[in-house]
């Protein structure tokens, strides 16, 4: 059954402040603790007495952490700063955020961030960038120079095979320029053709899941799904392996440049210089 009460009055004061109540069918009084944001937080109590008691207790809890996170911040302000490097950026480390583990930096300009990595001020940066714009620009030129089977073949997308079917055989015969084929289907014409048209004008190739310096002739590989990249010339299939190796060893290099950013270790640094 439900209940219709009566005489509960429409708000409570509690905190300063007069918040309005709820009233259930089922006897129980309700307040919602935020009432202009989009999400509620209600509270509620058999009574007025454990309602107000209620309120006070989420207030409480607000307010102390409202405190915390006033404490923290100031605790970060006081803090003994310490120097590291994002990127090429020299920054100094305020702390580190108690949930995310994030680096808590300011940058030279006074901007705020963080960070999720950073490097030790003892890093060599100036190496650093040097081997850092290499690796990009290694890593332009090996994206510049890839070209897959279905990058080449769409370059074809406007030449059209001839494809005559013959009811005598129950079979498909394409042609198109010097190639002809006959097949059981005109899916197969299509990629036969494409194929040859494609080994043709790249007659170098890598092949999938091979060792990262096979080299084979495209007319080679049965399968268009077993090839990687496609070259015009063996020079340039070499050319693109060597730009391979060469961008490992720069990034193997820039590793090994990197010196670890230690908080503890820079902060007795610091706290010894201050």
């Amino acid at each position: 059954m439900r209940m219709n009460i009566t005489g509960l009055p429409a708000e409570i004061y509690a905190d300063d402040k007069w918040w309005k109540i709820q009233h259930r069918t089922n006897g129980w009084l309700r307040v919602d603790m935020t009432p202009n944001a989009r999400s509620t937080e209600w509270i509620e109590a058999k009574n007025m007495t454990e309602l107000k008691a209620k309120i006070n207790n989420v207030l409480a809890a607000k307010k102390a952490d409202r405190e915390l996170v006033k404490a923290r911040k100031q605790a970060l302000e006081e803090t003994v700063l310490v120097d590291a490097y994002v990127g090429e950026e020299e920054v100094k480390v305020r702390g580190q955020h108690a949930t995310t583990g994030d680096w808590l930096v300011t940058f030279p300009d006074g901007r705020k961030d963080s960070a999720k990595s950073l490097m030790s001020i003892q890093t060599d940066i100036r190496r650093w960038s040097a081997l850092a714009n290499e690796l990009s620009a290694l890593g332009s030129k090996r994206y510049e120079m890839q070209k897959g089977y279905y990058e080449a073949a769409r370059e074809l997308e406007d030449e059209t095979i001839e494809v005559t079917y013959h009811s005598d055989t129950d079979m498909f015969r394409g042609a198109y320029k010097d190639y002809t084929i006959t097949c059981p289907d005109a899916f197969q014409v299509l990629e036969t053709i494409t194929m040859q048209v494609v080994a043709a004008k790249y007659p170098w190739a890598l092949k999938r899941k091979e060792k990262i310096d096979a080299i084979v002739p495209t007319k080679s590989v049965e399968k268009s799904n077993d090839l990687d990249y496609l070259f015009a010339t063996k020079e340039e299939a070499q050319e693109y392996l060597d730009t391979l190796a060469l961008h490992a060893q720069v990034q193997q290099a820039l590793w090994e440049t990197i010196v670890p950013f230690d908080y503890d270790a820079e902060l007795k640094r610091a706290t010894a210089r201050s």
